[in-house]
């Protein structure tokens, strides 16, 4: 089932995480392709729907720039939403590249988080950002009890998890300033 995803302007689609809101309100995220067929490096676009609970599309939930109905974070290297967590009256959102996302009911980006920008990368983005984009991502959200935000993913070949506090501002006192990162191929720990 695509057609939250589909109208006129895109031209592939995929679903890969979705969320119901306490309301019955139904929360699908993935991603677009435009112009498919044309090859234009990297451009797929990360894409979230919010469907009311009969199904179609809620006309009150939208970014700046997209159609009602739909959010697109326009960020460089955010090219798909893989997985979505509920914290209270917020949507967290996350997916490739390490990106990590607040947003307001409404789907607007919530200034209050991260420090003031709404979205941080886990682990904090290199230097070198393309070679680093393609080898990290962010697979899996959890907003426990206390708000706390835990980030299941992977950077360069190890399994990796960050917890954040509520606010989106990595919590020092988990891991290493944040964050544990376990080599999976060998036998001895992190």
């Amino acid at each position: 089932w695509t057609a939250p995803f589909r109208d006129a302007q895109l031209d592939d689609a995929k679903a890969s995480a979705v969320a119901v809101q306490s309301d019955g309100k139904i929360l699908v995220g993935g991603s677009y392709e435009p112009n498919r067929g044309m090859y234009r490096g990297d451009a797929w676009r990360a894409v979230l729907a919010r469907l009311n609970p009969d199904g179609s599309l809620d006309q009150g939930f939208r970014s700046e720039n997209a159609p009602p109905g739909k959010v697109q974070l326009r960020r460089p290297f955010w090219r798909e939403f893989r997985t979505i967590a509920l914290q209270k009256t917020k949507i967290v959102v996350a997916g490739e590249a390490g990106f990590v996302a607040r947003l307001n009911a409404n789907g607007t980006l919530d200034r209050t988080f991260a420090g003031g920008r709404g979205s941080l990368s886990v682990p904090p983005l290199p230097k070198n950002r393309r070679r680093f984009t393609r080898l990290a991502g962010v697979t899996d959200l959890l907003v426990a009890r206390s708000g706390r935000i835990f980030a299941a993913g992977y950077a360069n070949g190890r399994f990796l998890l960050a917890r954040l506090h509520p606010n989106g501002t990595f919590d020092r006192r988990f891991g290493s300033q944040g964050m544990v990162r376990v080599d999976a191929s060998r036998r001895r720990g992190c």
